[in-house]
């Protein structure tokens, strides 16, 4: 089932490295996309497989940030906000790229400056979560959920205006025969 033609473009951040503790983002991040594209309703992003460019790395990514419908940021408690990260988030800002972000208090339960921010009641709802597997087992549900519940609020937006505007059509007929 991958002939939908109306997909939304997801961009994954997470902090990227090659230590030996940096590999769980990747592996989160390669099983998530997978995951995702399996649906057949999403397109991902990943830094990791894109090919070369002649632009510098940090110009490829921002452009396909830019680009994203979605994004979904991916933090170990413990390692905080990285840098590019941090500019991502700049970006998803600036640009109000709708975001899920999810908080990982498997190696350390105190929130990041970033999560505390998050708190207030006007930001995203996060999440978090115990492990980078929870990650993995639910960006996907969490994902599609917000989609469809994104979708039935513009419904019910629309359905409300609708009432709005045919109410006023009816005035307007009263009118018009009185």
């Amino acid at each position: 089932m991958d002939n939908y033609r109306n997909k939304l473009k997801v961009f994954i951040s997470s902090k990227i490295g090659s230590n030996e503790n940096d590999q769980k983002y990747m592996l989160a991040r390669t099983a998530a996309k997978k995951v995702l594209e399996m649906t057949g309703l999403f397109t991902v992003y990943s830094f990791e497989t894109a090919g070369p460019s002649t632009g510098s790395a940090i110009d490829d990514y921002q452009e396909e940030l830019k680009a994203s419908d979605v994004c979904i940021v991916l933090i170990d408690n413990k390692d905080g906000v990285p840098e590019g990260v941090k500019k991502e988030i700049e970006t998803i800002n600036k640009f109000r790229i709708p975001t899920l972000y999810y908080f990982c208090e498997e190696r350390n339960n105190q929130p990041t400056q970033l999560q505390e921010i998050l708190q207030n009641p006007a930001g995203p709802k996060f999440s978090v979560i115990p492990s980078f597997n929870k990650f993995i087992e639910n960006c996907t549900v969490n994902l599609v959920d917000d989609v469809l519940s994104t979708y039935k609020i513009k419904r019910s937006l629309n359905v409300q205006n609708d009432v709005s505007e045919d109410n006023n059509l009816t005035v307007q007929t009263q009118l018009l025969l009185s």
